[in-house]
């Protein structure tokens, strides 16, 4: 395509850097996959058309894991903001394909739906278990943590009603997490760090639930939180403790987990609201990097600034 784009979702798997959806040019939400070469010395190579969606998506989560039986791999999309004629609305649906064999992709499959239609939402996948947490749901941020299990060829299961499970104490202790980001996913390389993955992070985010007539301003909707949890072999969440916060707010960032190392990059931060009804200003793009270790315990230890994202 020749036009830019925002709220696409992207993921790397074997050599390719793979990119979905999201607004480009007056197309909004696009329904197209590209993809392009990861060179030797991590830059891309040109990007080409892969294939389309089942629909337009933007501000959704796309994943791409390895099979649990170690043979092949699957794409997952999950949740997102599609237009179904009225306009663009969160939806609940989540779709998978398999990875062929030369980085193509098979045919759609539709799994068990989020028991709560989401977007702005992120996903970790730990002991083939894949996490959807926070995000928005019609408008509104949501703390809602729910999962699947991740079958050994790759299709998901959830609970009875073909949905995602949510527990009674799973949720994320904050009253909305809207544009939140964590991560791990889909693997987690902790070879020789002496860390063992089995934690999920769930980092930042905003919270506009003091939006309210009771509020005096100024309102900062900006969160700075991190939270840890490790789940049950069952796979549910019992809770979350908090560790060491950012230096700052985020939203709609990125986290990468990278060895014993914690990457927070780019997003952004909204100025606080003069007025206690908040109506919707622009935030500001943030080129900083935040980067935090973890010790074996995989709690974080300080954060520094990294080198900033270019301008």
């Amino acid at each position: 395509s020749t036009f830019g784009a925002h709220d696409s979702a992207a993921a790397a798997y074997n050599g390719y850097m793979y990119i979905s959806g999201g607004q480009w040019g007056a197309v909004r939400p696009n329904n197209e996959i590209y993809r392009a070469v990861i060179n030797s010395d991590g830059s891309l190579g040109t990007w080409s058309l892969l294939g389309t969606m089942p629909e337009g998506l933007q501000d959704h989560k796309m994943v791409i894991a390895r099979n649990p039986s170690g043979t092949g791999a699957t794409v997952y999309l999950i949740g997102g903001l599609a237009d179904r004629g009225g306009g663009e609305v969160a939806i609940s649906e989540v779709r998978h394909a398999p990875v062929l064999t030369d980085g193509t992709l098979g045919a759609w499959n539709t799994g068990p739906s989020l028991d709560l239609r989401a977007h702005g939402h992120d996903v970790a996948i730990v002991n083939n278990k894949m996490y959807k947490y926070g995000g928005g749901s019609g408008g509104a941020g949501i703390n809602i943590v729910e999962y699947a299990t991740i079958n050994a060829d790759g299709s998901l299961t959830g609970d009875g009603s073909n949905s995602w499970i949510r527990g009674p104490n799973q949720n994320l202790p904050v009253n909305r997490a809207y544009y939140i980001a964590g991560g791990p996913y889909p693997a987690w390389d902790v070879a020789g760090t002496g860390i063992t993955p089995n934690k999920v992070y769930a980092v930042g985010g905003e919270d506009d639930s003091a939006c309210v007539p009771t509020t005096t301003p100024p309102i900062n909707t900006n969160l700075n939180t991190v939270f840890v949890a490790i789940p049950q072999p069952t796979g549910e969440i019992t809770s979350w403790s908090t560790t060491t916060p950012l230096p700052e707010g985020r939203l709609d960032h990125s986290v990468n987990l990278i060895k014993d190392s914690l990457l927070v990059i780019g997003g952004m931060n909204r100025p606080p609201y003069t007025s206690n009804t908040c109506p919707w200003h622009d935030a500001t793009a943030k080129d900083t990097v935040f980067t935090a270790r973890l010790n074996q315990n995989g709690n974080i230890l300080n954060w520094y600034d990294g080198p900033a994202l270019p301008a």
